[in-house]
């Protein structure tokens, strides 16, 4: 089955500011991305890398003003719900 994926944020900065982004799943599990496009406005250079939690991290820095993302896309996943566990220990 497939999914569609996306955001669209706006930031309103009144400097320069160093961001990090956390916006696309990470490949981990039963899902996998068929298409995805992201776009920056204005156009700014984005630095990828992999955390220890096999999160990709967008680094950047953000231009004084108006920052736009927008992120889009298509992924095939299970058609399969999630397991249930109604006897796992909940947290306070």
């Amino acid at each position: 089955m497939r999914v569609r994926i996306g955001c669209n944020i706006v930031y309103e900065l009144p400097q320069p500011t160093p961001m990090l982004m956390a916006i696309r799943p990470p490949q981990l599990y039963h899902h996998k991305l068929i298409e995805e496009q992201r776009t920056l406005n204005p156009a700014v250079t984005l630095h990828d890398y992999t955390d220890s939690f096999g999160n990709t991290i967008w680094r950047l820095m953000a231009p004084a003003g108006t920052l736009s993302l927008v992120y889009d896309a298509l992924a095939d996943v299970s058609p399969y719900p999630d397991l249930i566990y109604p006897y796992l220990p909940k947290t306070p």
